[in-house]
Parts: C-alpha cells; sequence; structure tokens
C-alpha cells in the first residue's frame, strides 16, 4: 500500500531502498508509482525488503525526459505476486483517489508522511515550508524546481514515500491527499516531487488512461 517499503534493483547484488507512493491503473493494468532517480536503466525489477521474487518491473521512468522535462517518478507494472499483495490490503487513509495542487495556502499548513528507511516505521507530521522551491545541489539539477520543502524530516530510503495533506475541515490524517513524492534532502530540507505534475505526465505520454487505484 501507499508508504509501505520496497526494493527495486537486481535479483541478487545490490538495491535501492524506496516507497511506493500509490497505485495506478493504466490501460487496465496496475501499476505502483515511486521515485524515479537511481533506479537503474532498463526495466528493473521490485521486491519487497529481504525477498528474492519481484513483486513489479519499472516500465516507465519520468527522469528520462528531454532536459528541462524531467520528472523524479517511475511507474512499475505488477506482476503476480504483487497483485495477491493487493487482495490482502485493509482500509486506511492512505488509499486515496484525492490530489491536492501545490498552492501558496500550504505554507505552515501540516503536512504527513509514512516514511519506508526502515520496517513499520510510524507516521508522523511536519509542516510545509514552500510550496515551490528550486534546489538545484538535488538530482544534479536535474528535476529540481517546484518541489514542496519541510524541515529535514527524511532518510536514505525514503524516495518515493507519499506526502499528504488533510482534505476535510479538521485537516487531520482521517481524510487525506496525496501531495507530493519525496525525491530527497539537502541540508536543513527535505523535497517533494508534486504527485499531481507526475499523473499530468503520465497521461500526456499515454493517452489519458491513468487513474489512481484503491481497493
Amino acid at each position: 500500500m501507499p508508504g509501505s517499503p520496497i526494493e527495486i534493483g537486481g535479483a541478487t547484488g545490490r538495491r535501492g531502498r524506496y516507497g511506493v507512493t500509490a497505485i495506478v491503473k493504466i490501460d487496465g493494468a496496475l501499476h505502483l508509482v515511486t521515485a524515479g532517480h537511481n533506479v537503474g536503466e532498463g526495466r528493473p525489477a521490485v521486491f519487497l525488503p529481504g525477498q528474492r521474487r519481484p513483486i513489479a518491473r519499472v516500465t516507465r521512468n519520468l527522469l528520462d525526459g528531454a532536459p528541462g522535462q524531467a520528472i523524479d517518478g517511475s511507474v512499475a507494472r505488477l506482476l503476480q505476486p504483487g497483485l495477491r499483495l493487493l487482495e490482502r490490503v485493509r482500509a486506511d487513509p492512505r488509499w486515496t483517489t484525492h490530489v491536492a495542487s501545490p498552492h501558496p495556502a500550504h505554507v505552515d499548513c501540516p503536512a504527513f508522511c509514512w516514511p519506508t528507511h526502515g520496517d513499520r516505521l510510524p507516521a508522523f507530521e511536519s509542516t510545509i515550508s514552500s510550496w515551490c522551491a528550486d534546489e538545484y545541489r538535488l538530482l544534479h539539477g536535474s528535476a529540481s524546481r517546484l518541489l514542496i520543502q519541510l524541515p529535514r524530516c527524511t532518510e536514505l530510503g525514503d524516495s518515493g514515500t507519499p506526502l499528504y495533506v488533510g482534505r476535510g475541515e479538521r485537516g487531520d490524517w482521517q481524510q487525506l491527499a496525496y501531495l507530493g513524492l519525496c525525491t530527497g534532502a539537502v541540508g536543513r530540507f527535505s523535497y517533494f516531487t508534486p504527485v499531481e505534475l507526475i499523473l499530468k505526465r503520465l497521461r500526456a505520454q499515454l493517452g489519458g488512461e491513468v487513474y489512481l487505484w484503491t481497493p
């Protein structure tokens, strides 16, 4: 489910740890969304941490775009083991079909995140410090504009972890909307790529048949 840890790489050898941002349906097939940086070339496999059987395979990396068009996001088509995992998911506020557009009103608002650098880590609340930050030390200047900025709250292994904002009157944990996915941290701040931007790019490239999926 969103906020669950995964690893991307080979069946043996070094893998990178990431978080599941969301599940989307593309042309009828279910895919997971995560960050795009450092996932490797080609169609690397996606695993549960420590497992040898892949649950998905990367099919598209938005960082491969033309200069100035790259976005830190990728999608991986779920294989049968991954589809079976979805059959066991339960109701959780992280499952949502709502996506928030970054907006000046988000500054100083609470945001919620489920970190993935460890197993079964509790969610935390932080405060948005910028809704459109640029950080050119991130990703070597690629896909480093118009990011959501929070005081540093993420670690290595949190890439792809979803960031949410509340959409109810109370702005609480029970009515959430996607805002961003973790792209990384530099200095005193953590940065998140807008989920809205990723979905728009996928729809532009794939003809519009991209939808958020919930159980």
